[in-house]
């Protein structure tokens, strides 16, 4: 089992946290876009994918911006 499944199948999302402060952008929109499930940090993890989407004319800000664009339309999951 893949450590992400893991944490998923515990309902530990919380334990990604530290890495939306990471210096790699990949790994905050990663860790962004799974915490968009957390009460605590849905609304941080918002506004770090919407940082991301302003601010990189790349594909990082592409993937920011679409991950957004499902998760305000209701076709994000937690499983892929």
């Amino acid at each position: 089992m893949a450590a992400k499944d893991d944490i998923l199948s515990q309902e530990q999302l919380e334990l990604l946290a530290p890495n939306l402060d990471s210096d790699l952008i990949s790994i905050k929109i990663w860790t962004a876009r799974y915490l968009l499930f957390s009460s605590t940090f849905s609304k941080r993890s918002e506004d770090i994918l919407e940082s991301i989407s302003n601010s990189e004319n790349n594909l990082f800000g592409t993937i920011a911006e679409q991950t957004l664009k499902e998760w305000k339309n209701g076709r994000l999951t937690l499983e892929h």
